[in-house]
This record gives C-alpha cells, structure tokens and sequence, in this order.
C-alpha cells in the first residue's frame, strides 16, 4: 500500500500476485500490478480497468430500521441479508416455507427473473412479482444499480 502512496494520485488501484493468489483493491481508470513471485518483482502500469461494480441494495424492516448493503455484481439476496445482518427474515432458503416474502419498493427490474419455484410458492399466496418476491430465490441482476426491498406485511 505504501507503494501506491508514492504514485501517482490518480491511480485508483493496485494489484498484488502472490505466490498462490492476486489480490485487487477497487478499481477506476488506473492501476499498478506487482507480481511478487517474480525476482526482481515484474512491476505493470495501466489505464482504464473497468471499474469494480457495485449495487446499493437497501433493506427496511416493517418497524423503519434499514441497512443499506454495497453489493457485488449479481449476488444473491439470502446472502447478502444474512452477511449484513439485514432486517429481512428467512427461514428455509430454499422456496418452501415463504418467509422471506419482500416488497420490491424499488428497482424489480434489477433482479434477475423468477424460477419455477418461486412462482410457485408467491402463487401458494396468490401473489405475483415482480413487486413482491422471495429474498432466498432473488438475485442481482449483471449491471444491476439499485434495489430496494423491504420485509414483507400481511395486509
């Protein structure tokens, strides 16, 4: 990291090569790669990386407490709210006990399609996505930007 202090303030980050592994910091427009397998170590600058992709998914409870989530390209709901300690509840992860049920309050089409599966339980409940969907089927769509869902209320 003390190496990328010394550049540049435009880079944006650096990548180590390790003996059995590569390790990336965020990425802008500009990086340094450092493989240290190699003796004297292979040093490599470039422009223009893809930037690391990123979607704010938010969660609210049905009492108001809401955790706001960075997540990675294409994650899957269930994981995401069990990592962050989310206020969305689960049970079963696997789309047979409709615990999970959300309202989709913002960003349906940032999710990937629903299965088989869940058609068939939101059905059990005479309910239709995308507007309401099950957190343990639901995922990420690629080059999704924002989601917010929030925990399910029988009206």
């Amino acid at each position: 990291m003390k190496i990328a202090d010394r550049l540049d303030h435009r880079l944006h980050a650096v990548t180590f090569i390790g003996a059995s592994s590569r390790y990336r910091l965020p990425a802008a427009t500009h990086y340094i790669e450092l493989d240290l397998r190699r003796n004297p170590p292979l040093v490599s600058f470039s422009k223009y990386l893809r930037a690391a992709v990123t979607v704010k998914v938010i969660t609210e409870s049905n009492i108001g407490r809401i955790v706001e989530i960075d997540a990675p390209d294409g994650a899957a709901l269930v994981d995401l709210c069990d990592e962050h300690n989310a206020p969305i509840p689960f049970n079963c992860r696997s789309a047979s006990c409709g615990t999970c049920r959300i309202h989709v309050l913002e960003g349906a089409d940032e999710l990937l399609p629903p299965a088989e599966d869940e058609l068939d339980l939101l059905d059990v409940f005479n309910l239709k996505p995308p507007l309401v969907r099950l957190t343990c089927q639901a995922k990420l769509r690629p080059g999704a930007v924002r989601v917010h869902i929030k925990a399910f209320q029988e009206e």
